[in-house]
């Protein structure tokens, strides 16, 4: 029966509506199948989706790709040719896997998704945070033009904000063969987000 699934399938992917989002988490999530390798995430506070467009992804008609979903104890899993996508119908936690059923990328316990309520220019707006699980041996290049004199970001603190010298580009490619296109317009701390601790803090030897 449709009615008891926890997902609305599309013709393109699916839409989750979270069962116990947390606090300022996220209560609607749609995974759009784009091609074999690239799913599209979109996650909401509220209980539908924004209708603006993006301001870096040209929509163009796309082949169909072959997918699947399936449901069992609160986890639904879409999958294509190349990986799985399972998502917890509770949290909204997602994590991606091959189809041999290595981690490729998961989000941090709870969902690692986050919308804090905030007032911009007299309008209701949102700060947004997205979390994953970090492995120690992963290294993480991207992210456009920066002045650091970095090659790997691991560990390091990136901000993408366009401005002299500065060329924001909010594409990062891991060296576990994934890419996480950022689409989003604000200014955003990337990989290391921890704010700077007064030198008094730490101890000089």
């Amino acid at each position: 029966d449709a009615q008891q699934l926890d997902y609305i399938k599309l013709n393109d992917g699916i839409i989750i509506k979270v069962k116990s989002p947390a606090r300022s988490g996220v209560k609607m999530l749609k995974l759009q199948v784009v091609s074999d390798h690239i799913l599209h995430i979109t996650a909401s506070p509220a209980d539908s989706f924004s209708s603006n467009k993006s301001l870096m992804v040209i929509e163009t008609a796309r082949p169909a790709v072959n997918w699947d979903v399936k449901e069992a104890n609160d986890w639904i899993i879409l999958s294509t040719k190349s990986v799985n996508a399972k998502i917890s119908a509770v949290t909204g936690e997602i994590s991606f896997t091959d189809k041999e059923g290595n981690i490729i990328l998961q989000e941090t316990k709870g969902g690692g998704k986050s919308f804090t309520g905030t007032t911009l220019d007299g309008e209701q707006s949102y700060i947004i945070r997205q979390s994953f699980a970090g492995d120690e041996n992963e290294a993480l290049y991207g992210l456009g033009q920066h002045q650091a004199g970095v090659f790997n970001y691991k560990g390091t603190q990136v901000l993408l904000s366009q401005y002299n010298t500065e060329v924001a580009v909010p594409f990062m490619t891991s060296s576990k063969n994934y890419g996480i296109l950022w689409d989003n317009n604000s200014i955003t701390k990337s990989i290391d987000t921890r704010e700077y601790e007064q030198l008094s803090t730490l101890k000089l030897f």
